[in-house]
């Protein structure tokens, strides 16, 4: 798609927003995209630019994501190091595709990984990692309706793994 063909407003909306990424999704979800490229006949099409908005959000939400030469300097290691604890469950990493992870920078303070950390994703390893992430940072009936990320920085691990064991399980939040 040649985004010179959208009308000059589209184009200076899309521009306003904060990131490239989000930059392309405002373009893609115009009117006239759609109708350029042809993707109005496709009904997921814009199911997809919302899951993609809201993954966006998510990570924004968490503080972003670090890169695995970040999480290295932040834990004194090398990147291979962070892949072994990313293949290992010890460090939630949300896949990019081909630009390999991001790690959202809440699991992490100034000199390592959030106290209590590594029990957390092992306790969520059988859920993929968006749903490691939203169970972190959604609202959560068995604390109270309080946030797990905000009780494992109050330093209460025991119920937020307790609250990682029932979830997804039929009836839990």
């Amino acid at each position: 798609m040649d985004l010179e063909r959208l009308p000059e407003r589209v184009l200076r909306e899309a521009i306003a927003a904060p990131t490239d990424m989000d930059v392309i999704v405002r373009a893609l979800q115009s009117p006239e995209a759609l109708a350029e490229t042809g993707l109005h006949r496709d009904p997921w099409h814009q199911a997809r630019l919302r899951g993609i908005q809201a993954s966006r959000e998510l990570l924004a939400s968490a503080g972003g994501g670090r890169t695995s030469a970040e999480v290295a300097a932040i834990l004194g290691i090398t990147r291979q190091a962070v892949d072994k604890r990313r293949q290992a469950g010890q460090l939630l990493a949300l896949t990019l595709g081909r630009r390999g992870y991001a790690y959202p920078a809440c699991q992490f303070t100034e000199t390592g990984v959030l106290t209590g950390w590594p029990e957390v994703p092992a306790m969520l390893r059988d859920h993929a990692p968006w749903a490691q992430l939203i169970f972190l940072m959604s609202p959560n009936s068995y604390l109270g309706g309080e946030v797990p990320l905000h009780k494992l920085n109050a330093g209460d691990i025991a119920a937020v793994l307790k609250a990682a064991s029932c979830y997804l399980e039929h009836g839990a939040a």
